[in-house]
């Protein structure tokens, strides 16, 4: 996973506007022109990235080395296709790229177009792997905080969802109450009971799963568009097997706690905004790292990019900058303000289980293809 959430030829646009010094609030509508050239200097370094031997990039991953986000995350990347191409050295490359991934998320300031959100999350899940659930659980606390902070609440309902799951495989007592309140939240939540049958599945609670999946399928009774369909489908699916009661330390009282709120999901509810939800659930949100937007002092001169450029290119220094091409971009088109394409689909983290019931991660399966 990239996190880069734009396109060669959206870049190849964005870089031609840069090099005729054009207002690039225009090129990226909805963002500022700080923001903009932010990301505009950092794309210059990370197309440069694209033109070396990928054995070659591994000296500018120390501590002296390239700080940017998005020079760090295409560095990530080639590392990943490496990764593929080489399963004798696999492991020790998705080390490498997870401290770049770890250095992007403790940045202090915010690259447009990265998917930070999506970042949090797989590393939430990836440490949670490991069992360093404190870790995890920090960074999906960052997730929801990112949410708010930079992208306007999109999606923080799914993050808070996998909060509560990292928050139960961790400390099963306070999951289980976390769980009852966002049921409490929004009873008619699909994708509550979606994700918490998965998690009863994971955790060897067959009774917790099954009673989540009637409160599913009970949610989309009398729905019958592609969704309904496959989010029933795949709850009858799991629903036929067989899950394997394990040992789980949760007390019969939070348990308890969790059924009564499935039992009593029916009822119109207790709903808050997301924003309010997020401070109940994170008491200390407000000290939760949040990125700052870029300033002016974190943009270089353009002259001194643009000096940089021609010299990396064997250009001289008088020469005219704007016939330079970046390697990985391509050509701009004729149509250069191009916006950074949206995201679509149901509200579903990419991390959690899929719900049309296939067991892979909705980023795997059917998130993958939307």
């Amino acid at each position: 996973m990239s996190y880069l959430s734009f396109t060669p030829g959206f870049a190849a646009n964005l870089f031609a506007d840069y090099l005729d010094g054009r207002d690039l609030s225009r090129s990226i509508p909805g963002t500022d022109a700080i923001d903009a050239e932010h990301f505009a200097v950092q794309m210059v370094g990370a197309a440069a990235l694209m033109s070396l031997p990928v054995d070659e990039i591994g000296e500018l991953e120390g501590e002296g080395g390239v700080r940017d986000d998005l020079v760090s995350l295409t560095m990530a990347a080639r590392l990943s296709e490496l990764a593929r191409e080489r399963p004798e050295e696999r492991e020790a490359l998705r080390d490498r790229v997870e401290r770049l991934h770890l250095r992007v998320a403790e940045s202090p300031v915010a690259t447009t177009a990265i998917s930070y959100q999506d970042l949090y999350s797989d590393l939430a899940w990836s440490l949670s792997a490991r069992g360093e659930h404190e870790r995890a659980l920090d960074m999906a606390r960052r997730a929801v905080a990112h949410s708010l902070a930079h992208d306007g609440g999109m999606n923080t309902g799914s993050h808070l969802r996998d909060l509560a799951r990292h928050v139960f495989i961790a400390r099963p007592d306070e999951g289980a109450r976390l769980w009852a309140r966002i049921i409490e939240h929004d009873p008619t939540d699909l994708w509550t009971y979606v994700q918490l049958g998965h998690l009863g599945s994971s955790v060897g609670l067959p009774d917790l799963a099954r009673r989540a999946r009637r409160r599913g399928v009970a949610a989309i009774h009398g729905r019958d568009d592609d969704d309904a369909r496959s989010v029933r489908e795949g709850l009858a699916r799991e629903d036929r097997e067989e899950i394997v009661a394990r040992p789980c330390a949760i007390s019969g009282a939070a348990l308890a706690e969790l059924y009564r709120a499935l039992d009593q999901a029916s009822a119109p509810g207790r709903r808050t905004s997301d924003l309010e939800l997020a401070h109940e659930l994170i008491p200390n949100l407000a000290s939760v790292p949040v990125k700052r937007r870029a300033t002016a002092a974190d943009v270089p001169p353009r002259e001194g990019v643009l000096g940089a450029l021609l010299r990396a290119n064997g250009t001289p220094a008088s020469a005219d900058p704007t016939g330079i091409d970046l390697p990985g971009l391509g050509r701009p088109s004729p149509v250069r303000a191009a916006a950074v394409p949206a995201r679509t689909g149901p509200n579903v983290a990419r991390n959690a289980p899929c719900p049309c019931g296939s067991g892979r991660k909705w980023k795997k399966c059917c998130g993958g293809r939307a």
